[in-house]
């Protein structure tokens, strides 16, 4: 074994360290599932960003994730066949938590490979971005009402100068 074989055996993160890195990972919701979609893993950021325990959602599909309409429309299965054609599916879409509440949530599903590189099913981590976008929704609205109150102000200067 060469000097860099060696270093690169040790660097290389252990399964436990690759588990330890995901369960830390609290503000972003990390999920794994089958080529059919039914979620194989689930961590704590994913507790946290949807509502439901690992217990209560490992085996069930992830069309649960999605809203109502998203899930009647076949997005989930559509992200999968992207992700398989792609490499990667983005996310950016209201999601649904257990409560039946929604919130915006920013991602991407990737491709897992196993050892053989066959894909053996995906990896979704979504980042709730709710707060931004009602932010940046605020923001837009501040400049059209500006935009409408200058316009407003200059139609009440051209009145006050004709009379």
């Amino acid at each position: 074994m060469s000097t860099l074989d060696a270093i690169a055996a040790t660097a290389a993160p252990s399964n436990d360290q690759y588990r330890q890195i995901v369960e830390s990972a609290v503000d972003y919701a990390i999920v794994i599932c089958d080529l059919e979609g039914r979620v194989t893993s689930w961590n704590e950021g994913a507790r946290k960003v949807f509502g439901w325990s690992s217990q209560e959602i490992l085996g069930q599909s992830i069309d649960r994730l999605f809203t109502p309409a998203d899930i009647a429309a076949g997005v989930a299965a559509q992200q999968r066949r992207t992700a398989l054609a792609e490499g990667r599916a983005l996310d950016d879409r209201w999601h649904a938590r257990k409560d039946g509440s929604r919130f915006w949530g920013s991602g991407e599903l990737m491709l897992l490979r196993g050892d053989d590189d066959e894909v053996t099913g995906f990896v979704k981590i979504v980042r709730d971005r709710t707060a931004e976008r009602r932010d940046a929704a605020g923001r837009r609205q501040l400049a059209l009402d500006l935009q409408f109150l200058a316009r407003a102000s200059e139609e009440l200067s051209e009145l006050s100068d004709y009379q």
